[in-house]
């Protein structure tokens, strides 16, 4: 144990000093080293600053989200929520090796009862109280089965409702400053989800303005004397030139997708970090919270000039659910068309050529037979 008056930290400010540790568990000599000052301060927003710019596929947001941990007053600050995130994502970052998934372990021993040793494919977590994980498909089941009738007509009238989240992280309200609900697209009220969906749905659907002939010249165009492909870079881009047209009937330059990638990328770390830890000035600074925030407003603002002429039905919408729907092709944008659909791609095309491919795929493997590709890509999302 250890207990020090600020007042004597205060004495040597921006110094280091032992003070040594009492109590029964204590060690003989065994002590802890105290700063305090801007010093430390300006240490731990370079130390951040270093994990953000290692970007969204290398595990920068972990760690981005890990260091935030530090600018945080108190310990309800600092949930048992955010412990079980980092634990989690420590887990799904190590190596699979023969046999053994470190991400499967670390959640068999959160879903298996202590006393009787049985897993019951549940756990009570991430966060503290009304949250659960399952991992069996039987118990997916009955869940989901009876899920339906507890959602009600409207946020009013039923007993459940989706949060400000994505998947179990929960997003930063700050991101979404259009949005009158003040969150990701998913946590519209079902009143504005009954609204935009059937928008959504006919631009990128086979009813929207693009072709499965159209998008495969696209992909030859992107891959026509290329001998290089960057897929954390290159991949992001195209994709950002495709779903701009389809969505929005927009084409962008190269430069204006570098543009909105590196927003996106930017995006996809402040919605992720913790609402107390983005409060700071400082935070929001190494962040580039509110110039992230900024440049997005911009382009929402070109979505809704480019919108009533590719989709008209937008015409007959009210300014709130029409500001809704600008926010909600950025989330596809930016989330499940901007993230994983360029991650999926880069690992589609990588796998072939890495280590695990040679041993693993089937010798008559070639991403140029279309008959393997459905199943392949099924495979590379699972």
């Amino acid at each position: 144990e250890l207990a020090v008056p600020l007042q004597l930290l205060e004495q040597h400010e921006h110094e280091a000093k032992e003070y040594p540790l009492t109590g029964a568990k204590a060690q003989t000599g065994s002590s802890v080293s105290i700063m305090v000052g801007s010093r430390v301060e300006q240490a731990l927003l370079d130390d951040l600053e270093q994990k953000v710019s290692q970007g969204w596929l290398s595990g920068g947001v972990r760690s981005a989200v890990d260091f935030l941990a530090g600018f945080m007053s108190s310990l309800a600050a600092t949930p048992i929520y955010y412990i079980n995130l980092l634990e989690m994502g420590r887990a799904w970052s190590r190596p699979l090796t023969a046999g053994q998934d470190p991400s499967a372990a670390w959640f068999k021993k959160k879903t298996t009862d202590p006393k009787t040793g049985q897993d019951t494919r549940r756990w009570n977590g991430p966060e503290a109280e009304n949250s659960f994980m399952l991992t069996g498909q039987i118990e997916c089941v009955e869940v989901l089965s009876s899920l339906g009738n507890r959602l009600g007509t409207s946020n009013g009238n039923g007993e459940v409702y989706h949060p400000n989240s994505l998947g179990v992280a929960k997003q930063n309200p700050g991101v979404w400053p259009e949005a009158p609900w003040k969150g990701i697209g998913l946590a519209a009220p079902q009143e504005t989800h009954a609204k935009l969906r059937p928008l959504l749905v006919k631009l990128c659907g086979p009813s929207g303005r693009w072709s499965s002939r159209w998008l495969d010249e696209e992909a030859a165009l992107f891959f026509r004397g290329r001998m290089v492909i960057d897929v954390s870079k290159d991949l992001h881009l195209w994709v950002a030139k495709v779903q701009h047209e389809v969505l929005l009937g927009i084409k962008l330059t190269e430069s204006e997708c570098e543009e909105f990638v590196d927003m996106k990328l930017r995006m996809l770390i402040i919605a992720g970090a913790p609402t107390e830890a983005t409060q700071l000035s400082a935070a929001r600074s190494v962040l580039k919270f509110d110039r992230t925030v900024e440049e997005k407003a911009r382009w929402l603002e070109r979505y809704k000039s480019a919108l009533p002429a590719h989709l008209p039905e937008t015409a007959a919408l009210g300014l709130e659910d029409f500001v809704a729907l600008t926010s909600a092709i950025m989330d596809a944008l930016v989330f499940a068309g901007g993230a994983s659909i360029p991650q999926i791609l880069s690992q589609a095309l990588a796998i072939p050529w890495s280590q695990w491919g040679d041993e693993s795929l089937p010798e008559d493997f070639c991403l140029c037979n279309v008959q393997m590709l459905l199943s392949y890509i099924w495979e590379v999302i699972r």
